[in-house]
């Protein structure tokens, strides 16, 4: 069995994808996470408590466990204010020292998860082999790793997984822009859109799972968008949860501000190489979000 280091086991990604991989009993899993309590995984996975930013901390772990493929999703998201915050500096430093340890301990596979950030705010569509632009210092520092790391000219198969914003159940960014709706729909307050043009990509959790084990057990190297491909606006989106709870005078379009961006994956590859569409429908997926948050909540539907 090949040995395979996660990073982020504590993440909404990287909880999922651990249990994927180890029903498949295919890899010997060590994971890490900052975040231990509350984490409940299958028996055989070892779980390493490590605070990654610790570069020398991270340095004795990679030669501790000598990874064969290291699947690094960890990066700092905790709070909404993430994007612009310096702490980014510090996980791309971890995240180069990291693979430069993987790489000297003779490593095999590393695949980044990458972001949609590093293509944010663009007036047009998207596409793989476009220059990224780049707004938040977020997308800044994913971009200088994925860059870095696609160019080191060494024997590791590196693969870049750019996610697109990944929803559904048990989706611990409660900032997020569904989680937001949800839940303050069902405990009755109204929901403004602030910019109802805006367009983006949505990929059900389970597919953006689906397609990360696909890549890793692929051989394909590069850059890769994990995305539904499917352009939806924020009203859309807002649209459908309100709909769905049954309470659609309570979500507010404001049309007067903000621009009409688009940031949709261009998933050519994703279908190409992986022979992946995405199999869960938006309508569906918000549906299971909105059960999800309403057992959290101990809510039935929108409280006037």
């Amino acid at each position: 069995m090949k040995r395979v280091l996660v990073t982020g086991a504590s993440g909404f990604l990287g909880h999922r994808l651990i249990r994927k991989l180890a029903d498949e009993k295919e890899y010997d899993l060590v994971v890490t996470t900052s975040r231990p309590k509350n984490l409940k995984l299958p028996e055989q996975i070892v779980v390493e408590t490590v605070d990654l930013l610790d570069i020398r901390e991270m340095e004795r772990l990679m030669k501790h466990i000598q990874p064969e493929i290291c699947i690094h999703l960890a990066w700092g998201q905790h709070e909404s204010s993430y994007r612009n915050a310096l702490s980014n500096y510090q996980w791309l430093a971890t995240s180069i020292s990291m693979f430069a340890q993987f790489q000297n301990g003779g490593g095999k596979q590393f695949l980044f998860a990458g972001s949609s950030g590093e293509y944010e705010d663009y007036s047009e569509g998207i596409s793989e082999t476009l220059c990224p632009k780049n707004m938040s210092l977020y997308g800044q520092c994913k971009k200088t790793v994925s860059d870095l790391l696609l160019r080191s000219n060494s024997n590791v198969q590196v693969q870049v997984a750019r996610c697109f914003t990944v929803y559904g159940p048990g989706d611990t960014h409660r900032f997020g822009a569904i989680p937001t709706a949800i839940c303050s729909l069902l405990k009755g307050k109204k929901f403004i859109c602030k910019n109802p043009r805006a367009i983006r990509d949505y990929i059900y959790i389970d597919d953006a799972v689906e397609a990360i084990t696909r890549l890793l057990k692929s051989r394909f190297a590069g850059s890769m968008d994990i995305g539904s491909g499917v352009p939806r606006s924020m009203r859309e989106v807002f649209s459908e949860i309100a709909s769905q709870l049954h309470c659609p005078n309570e979500v507010y379009y404001n049309d007067k501000f903000g621009a009409e961006t688009i940031l949709t994956a261009d998933n050519s590859l994703l279908r190409e190489e992986l022979r992946m569409p995405p199999q869960i429908s938006f309508s569906e997926g918000i549906r299971r979000s909105i059960d999800y948050w309403r057992m959290q909540l101990g809510v039935e539907n929108y409280e006037t």
